[in-house]
């Protein structure tokens, strides 16, 4: 069974050990004995060193996963206020005052290849707005239900009922 200890007080350790080791080195006279001293004192040197390496790449490590999960935490939240961003425009539907900026709006939110139930790209769902818009007189559109899917590096889906 391995006991792990708190890394600090594996420092201080090797720290007084290495301090030992300088004072052990001072005190001896005999050559034999001052190259064992140098050698163990390199050892106890190296392995400080590498503990401290060990310590700063593992903290790296965890400051960067740390900051990749506030980004994909801030990813959702700028996919939901997208989609909020959606519902103000088309809170009443397709308008024909304001058709360009819907439009535009929509064609700047959707993926090029973005799939529906029965449509396939952009100028599909620009397409089906417009249909709304000559089919409906009013149309009110309230988000019921959200859900948020992570899709790939880059892509997030949220899946609203309304």
């Amino acid at each position: 069974m391995t006991v792990v200890a708190p890394v600090d007080c594996c420092f201080q350790e090797l720290q007084f050990a290495l301090a030992r080791a300088n004072a052990k080195v001072l005190a001896t006279t005999n050559l034999t004995e001052k190259r064992a001293m140098r050698v163990m004192k390199k050892r106890l040197q190296d392995r400080l060193y590498q503990r401290k390496h060990r310590a700063k790449r593992e903290e790296k490590a965890n400051t960067t996963s740390r900051q990749l999960q506030h980004l994909n935490g801030s990813l959702s939240d700028h996919a939901r206020s997208v989609v909020m961003q959606f519902f103000r425009v088309y809170q009443n539907g397709y308008s024909l005052q304001l058709a360009g900026l819907q439009e535009q709006f929509l064609r700047s939110i959707l993926a090029a290849d973005v799939e529906g139930v029965d449509l396939r790209g952009a100028d599909a769902f620009v397409q089906q707005w417009r249909l709304y818009g000559q089919h409906f007189a009013l149309c009110e559109l309230e988000p019921q239900v959200w859900k948020t899917q992570n899709i790939g590096d880059q892509s997030v889906m949220v899946e609203v009922e309304v």
